[in-house]
């Protein structure tokens, strides 16, 4: 089992397959093994490495002391490219968008091909001058961490999942599913969001081919930081996953593997 080591900290990665490196980055409240379906739907001739983040899956916390930052969570990437060795093909999806593409704005010679899908780039909202959808991310944040000052994660992890997920999705998952979310907080991977430093400058000057990916129903935050990012990156491809929300990998799969499949495949010289 690939293992990656940054601060002391081991790193879990789920290593499968032969081929082309293809890393695969994960939401802020998942972790690699979500990738599981998105894999067996790509073609063969790829070698996928699935990493947990700090504090997710097997991968222990951020050892401190100083707050994580999105800059540790791409150091942590970049080792683990390094390992297998770049140029890698880098997806992420949500909280690993925003990773992916942070990695690619500050060490560029890493990444192949990029795609991203719904990417979490908070503000860049606000940059564009989209303050109200920037505020309705920010508002969930504030409620989630009130929810859990006052002893009610339940009642935060019900709003982040039907936010996403649509209303009455939390009370339809399994206990054990519920239970899995309760044991765990991603209110530090969201502060990360919050301070990503990554700029729409520092998107125009990304010359990686680009995918990114939203789904046709997903909110429209997202939807929209997915269209600065396109419109910001020269190589850019901004694409729609018909029917699917913001957990697109995990609940079409084969749709996004398709899409992402084709554009790794596609010519480097191509736009």
């Amino acid at each position: 089992m690939l293992t990656v080591t940054v601060n002391g900290i081991s790193a879990h990665v789920s290593d499968t397959g032969e081929g082309e490196p293809v890393v695969l980055l994960h939401s802020g409240a998942g972790e690699a093994r979500d990738w599981r379906r998105f894999q067996s739907e790509l073609p063969a001739g790829y070698r996928c490495a699935a990493l947990d983040f700090y504090g997710c899956g097997r991968t222990p916390p951020w050892p401190g002391p100083a707050a994580l930052t999105i800059d540790d969570q791409a150091h942590l990437v970049a080792t683990l490219v390094r390992a297998i060795g770049a140029p890698v093909h880098l997806c992420g999806h949500s909280y690993g968008g925003a990773i992916a593409l942070r990695l690619v704005v500050t060490q560029p010679e890493l990444v192949r091909t990029l795609s991203l899908i719904e990417p979490q780039c908070y503000p860049l909202l606000r940059e564009a001058g989209e303050d109200p959808l920037f505020e309705q991310h920010a508002s969930g944040f504030h409620l989630f961490c009130s929810a859990c000052e006052q002893g009610e994660p339940e009642r935060g992890w019900r709003y982040f999942i039907n936010y996403y997920s649509g209303d009455g999705f939390w009370d339809r998952l399994r206990p054990e599913v519920r239970a899995s979310f309760l044991a765990a907080s991603p209110i530090e991977r969201w502060s990360v969001l919050f301070s990503n430093p990554t700029t729409i400058d520092d998107v125009r000057r990304v010359q990686v081919p680009t995918l990114v990916l939203y789904g046709e129903s997903t909110t429209a935050p997202e939807r929209r930081m997915c269209e600065i990012i396109a419109d910001a990156t020269p190589r850019a491809t901004l694409g729609t996953v018909p029917a699917a929300g913001h957990m697109a990998p995990i609940t079409h799969p084969r749709e996004v593997a398709g899409r992402i499949a084709r554009h790794i495949a596609m010519p480097l010289g191509a736009s």
